[in-house]
Protein backbone atom coordinates (compact mmCIF):
# COMPACT_ATOMS: atom_id res chain seq x y z
CA UNK A 1 0.00 0.00 0.00
CA UNK A 2 2.83 2.17 0.88
CA UNK A 3 4.22 2.09 -2.89
CA UNK A 4 1.00 3.28 -3.96
CA UNK A 5 0.37 6.95 -4.91
CA UNK A 6 -3.55 8.38 -3.88
CA UNK A 7 -4.48 8.25 -7.68
CA UNK A 8 -3.64 4.88 -7.95
CA UNK A 9 -4.83 3.91 -4.79
CA UNK A 10 -8.09 5.20 -5.26
CA UNK A 11 -8.95 3.33 -8.50
CA UNK A 12 -12.19 1.89 -7.56
CA UNK A 13 -11.02 -2.09 -8.80
CA UNK A 14 -7.64 -0.90 -6.55
CA UNK A 15 -9.71 0.34 -3.85
CA UNK A 16 -12.27 -2.69 -3.53
CA UNK A 17 -9.00 -5.05 -3.20
CA UNK A 18 -7.28 -2.85 -0.44
CA UNK A 19 -10.58 -2.80 1.59
CA UNK A 20 -10.73 -6.67 1.17
CA UNK A 21 -6.87 -7.72 2.13
CA UNK A 22 -5.76 -6.77 6.10
CA UNK A 23 -2.76 -4.59 6.51
CA UNK A 24 -0.61 -5.57 8.78
CA UNK A 25 0.12 -3.23 11.47
CA UNK A 26 -2.59 -1.11 9.97
CA UNK A 27 -4.90 -0.04 13.26
CA UNK A 28 -8.67 0.28 12.47
CA UNK A 29 -10.50 2.57 14.49
CA UNK A 30 -14.39 2.70 13.76
CA UNK A 31 -15.61 3.90 17.18
CA UNK A 32 -13.79 7.14 17.77
CA UNK A 33 -11.46 9.33 15.55
CA UNK A 34 -8.83 11.50 17.15
CA UNK A 35 -7.97 14.49 14.75
CA UNK A 36 -5.18 15.62 16.93
CA UNK A 37 -1.63 16.73 15.21
CA UNK A 38 -2.88 17.20 12.06
CA UNK A 39 -1.99 20.90 10.89
CA UNK A 40 -4.45 23.57 9.54
CA UNK A 41 -4.23 25.96 6.68
CA UNK A 42 -1.52 28.02 8.59
CA UNK A 43 0.16 25.01 9.70
CA UNK A 44 -1.33 25.52 13.45
CA UNK A 45 -1.38 21.96 14.84
CA UNK A 46 -4.98 21.23 16.37
CA UNK A 47 -5.17 20.33 19.99
CA UNK A 48 -7.15 17.57 21.59
CA UNK A 49 -9.82 19.73 23.37
CA UNK A 50 -10.39 21.83 20.14
CA UNK A 51 -13.50 20.57 19.24
CA UNK A 52 -14.75 20.03 22.46
CA UNK A 53 -18.42 19.96 23.20
CA UNK A 54 -19.13 19.69 18.71
CA UNK A 55 -20.38 17.62 16.69
CA UNK A 56 -17.83 17.38 14.06
CA UNK A 57 -19.02 16.59 10.57
CA UNK A 58 -15.29 14.86 9.48
CA UNK A 59 -14.69 14.96 5.36
CA UNK A 60 -11.95 13.32 4.15
CA UNK A 61 -11.16 14.50 0.56
CA UNK A 62 -8.09 15.55 -1.97
CA UNK A 63 -7.30 17.70 -4.57
CA UNK A 64 -6.77 15.09 -7.31
CA UNK A 65 -9.58 13.58 -6.57
CA UNK A 66 -12.88 15.20 -8.65
CA UNK A 67 -15.74 13.27 -7.23
CA UNK A 68 -14.62 14.14 -3.31
CA UNK A 69 -14.18 17.74 -4.36
CA UNK A 70 -18.20 17.99 -5.76
CA UNK A 71 -18.63 16.34 -2.23
CA UNK A 72 -16.43 18.53 -0.74
CA UNK A 73 -18.85 21.68 -2.57
CA UNK A 74 -22.20 19.84 -1.35
CA UNK A 75 -21.14 20.06 1.94
CA UNK A 76 -21.23 24.04 1.56
CA UNK A 77 -25.00 24.20 2.33
CA UNK A 78 -24.82 22.31 5.33
CA UNK A 79 -21.55 24.61 6.58
CA UNK A 80 -23.51 27.47 6.12
CA UNK A 81 -26.65 25.89 7.66
CA UNK A 82 -25.27 24.69 11.03
CA UNK A 83 -22.74 28.08 11.70
CA UNK A 84 -24.48 29.14 14.74
CA UNK A 85 -24.70 25.75 16.21
CA UNK A 86 -22.26 22.91 18.07
CA UNK A 87 -21.37 21.66 14.78
CA UNK A 88 -18.25 21.87 13.03
CA UNK A 89 -16.97 20.89 9.82
CA UNK A 90 -13.53 19.46 9.46
CA UNK A 91 -11.57 18.12 6.00
CA UNK A 92 -8.39 15.98 5.98
CA UNK A 93 -6.80 16.35 2.77
CA UNK A 94 -4.84 13.16 1.61
CA UNK A 95 -2.41 15.46 -0.55
CA UNK A 96 1.06 15.51 -0.63
CA UNK A 97 1.35 18.76 -2.06
CA UNK A 98 0.71 21.87 0.02
CA UNK A 99 0.48 24.21 -3.15
CA UNK A 100 -2.42 21.94 -4.77
CA UNK A 101 -3.88 21.58 -1.83
CA UNK A 102 -4.57 25.59 -0.83
CA UNK A 103 -5.07 26.31 -4.80
CA UNK A 104 -8.38 23.79 -4.79
CA UNK A 105 -9.53 25.14 -1.44
CA UNK A 106 -9.48 28.59 -2.62
CA UNK A 107 -10.07 27.53 -5.98
CA UNK A 108 -13.33 25.84 -4.93
CA UNK A 109 -13.85 28.49 -1.95
CA UNK A 110 -14.67 26.06 0.51
CA UNK A 111 -15.31 26.18 3.88
CA UNK A 112 -15.09 24.64 7.03
CA UNK A 113 -11.68 23.75 8.84
CA UNK A 114 -9.10 21.98 6.11
CA UNK A 115 -6.63 20.08 7.92
CA UNK A 116 -3.86 18.23 6.01
CA UNK A 117 -0.39 16.06 6.92
CA UNK A 118 0.75 15.62 3.07
CA UNK A 119 1.12 12.07 3.82
CA UNK A 120 -1.82 10.93 1.48
CA UNK A 121 -2.63 7.39 2.03
CA UNK A 122 0.14 6.77 4.66
CA UNK A 123 -0.49 9.87 6.62
CA UNK A 124 -0.79 8.72 10.72
CA UNK A 125 -4.59 10.06 11.04
CA UNK A 126 -5.72 7.51 7.51
CA UNK A 127 -4.06 5.09 8.74
CA UNK A 128 -6.33 5.09 12.09
CA UNK A 129 -9.45 4.98 9.90
CA UNK A 130 -11.53 2.71 8.09
CA UNK A 131 -11.38 5.10 4.51
CA UNK A 132 -10.14 3.02 1.71
CA UNK A 133 -11.78 5.08 -0.54
CA UNK A 134 -12.70 8.58 -1.34
CA UNK A 135 -15.33 10.57 -0.90
CA UNK A 136 -15.15 9.83 2.58
CA UNK A 137 -17.30 11.38 5.41
CA UNK A 138 -17.90 10.74 9.27
CA UNK A 139 -20.03 12.75 11.96
CA UNK A 140 -18.88 12.49 15.70
CA UNK A 141 -20.03 13.62 18.43
CA UNK A 142 -18.73 15.31 21.56
CA UNK A 143 -16.41 12.79 22.22
CA UNK A 144 -15.40 11.34 18.98
CA UNK A 145 -17.45 8.53 18.38
CA UNK A 146 -18.18 8.20 15.22
CA UNK A 147 -22.18 8.22 14.92
CA UNK A 148 -22.47 7.49 10.91
CA UNK A 149 -20.41 7.94 7.64
CA UNK A 150 -21.14 8.49 4.57
CA UNK A 151 -24.40 10.65 4.93
CA UNK A 152 -24.30 13.83 2.69
CA UNK A 153 -27.09 16.78 2.15
CA UNK A 154 -30.09 16.12 3.38
CA UNK A 155 -30.32 13.35 4.73
CA UNK A 156 -27.15 15.29 6.86
CA UNK A 157 -29.11 18.10 7.61
CA UNK A 158 -31.65 16.22 9.10
CA UNK A 159 -29.20 13.74 11.15
CA UNK A 160 -27.95 16.83 12.46
CA UNK A 161 -30.91 18.35 13.54
CA UNK A 162 -32.02 15.11 15.34
CA UNK A 163 -28.94 14.68 17.10
CA UNK A 164 -28.49 18.64 18.31
CA UNK A 165 -32.38 18.72 19.28
CA UNK A 166 -31.16 15.44 21.98
CA UNK A 167 -27.85 16.88 22.74
CA UNK A 168 -29.56 20.27 23.83
CA UNK A 169 -32.73 18.29 25.84
CA UNK A 170 -29.88 16.83 27.32
CA UNK A 171 -28.34 19.65 28.56
CA UNK A 172 -31.42 21.31 29.64
CA UNK A 173 -31.83 17.90 31.96
CA UNK A 174 -28.51 18.11 33.22
CA UNK A 175 -28.80 22.13 34.10
CA UNK A 176 -32.36 21.09 35.90
CA UNK A 177 -30.57 18.51 37.96
CA UNK A 178 -27.74 20.60 39.32
CA UNK A 179 -30.20 23.48 39.96
CA UNK A 180 -32.17 21.12 42.06
CA UNK A 181 -29.13 20.05 43.62
CA UNK A 182 -28.21 23.62 44.49
CA UNK A 183 -31.66 24.56 45.68
CA UNK A 184 -31.26 21.32 48.20
CA UNK A 185 -28.16 22.33 49.43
Amino acid sequence: CKQLSGNMQDNPYISRLLSSMETPGRRINTQHLNITNLADTTGTIIKANTYKDNYVVLSIWASWHPESRIMQDSLQANIKRFAKESVKFVNVSLDSDRDLWLNAIREDSLGGIHLCDFKGWNGAFIQTTSANDLPKNFVLNHTGKILVSDMWGKKLDNFLDKQLTQWKELKARQKKTENNRKKRR
